[in-house]
């Protein structure tokens, strides 16, 4: 990465990590299947960054629908997602 890609991806990684890894805690899955889905998460989103969610889609909605498909359950989140709505 080049030094402007990695403030762009710092400034990214500070605006959405904390809260995405604090969804990922809530499934309680093992710590190592928990890191694997944040780091797979924000690698797929960063590499999609010209592919941004849909207009009407927050951000942290589009990553947590990444983190599913990298093997996040929906279940244990549904509490969560209540509580910051």
């Amino acid at each position: 990465m080049t030094s402007t890609a990695e403030q762009e991806f710092t400034v990214f990684y500070r605006a959405y990590a904390a809260s995405l890894w604090g969804m990922i805690l809530h499934a309680d899955m093992a710590p190592k299947q928990s890191e694997l889905i944040l780091i797979n998460t924000l690698t797929r989103a960063w590499q999609q960054r010209g592919q941004p969610p849909l207009p009407d889609q927050p951000m942290l909605s589009w990553l947590l629908g990444l983190a599913q498909e990298e093997g996040l359950p929906t279940a244990p989140l549904l509490p969560a997602v209540r509580r910051v709505s």
